[in-house]
């Protein structure tokens, strides 16, 4: 199955399962200063490609974490918003302990970018395959 067809997949499969809301932050804050942690509460999609490539500003925050959404909503300082640009979702694999980002797998970051349709997330989902997915 090619990439673009697993990220549908998941897209339609496991990411409705493991949504947890959409909310804007009370005050703008900075990406350094959100409170990600390996192991617990990762990035993923536009902030986790920012990180692993060093090519995109993030405008969308996909958050991974196993943290409850009262602590969240709390510790991220957080608003419920239908139209907020934080997006967070179960935390649903073990992580390598190699990992040293507060990043998903890279997997799971191309493919958050590909579902978004955004031409920008696509052309870094297709660095990112380029990179790090593509075998020889």
């Amino acid at each position: 199955m090619s990439p673009l067809k697993n990220a549908v997949v998941l897209d339609e499969v496991v990411m409705s399962k493991i949504y947890m809301n959409l909310n804007k932050p009370t005050d703008l804050m900075n990406l350094a200063n959100f409170p990600v942690r390996a192991g617990e509460t990762v990035w993923g999609g536009e902030p986790g490609a920012g990180l692993i490539i060093n090519y995109l500003n993030a405008k969308a925050f996909t958050v991974y974490t196993t943290e409850s959404k009262p602590a969240l909503m709390q510790k991220w300082r957080l608003l419920p918003d239908a139209k907020g640009n934080i997006q967070f979702y179960e935390k649903f694999w073990q992580d390598d302990e190699t990992t040293n980002l507060p990043v998903a797998p890279i997997l799971l970051i191309y493919a958050d970018l590909m579902i978004t349709g955004d031409p920008r997330n696509i052309e870094t989902a297709e660095r990112i395959y380029s990179q790090y997915l593509k075998e020889d």
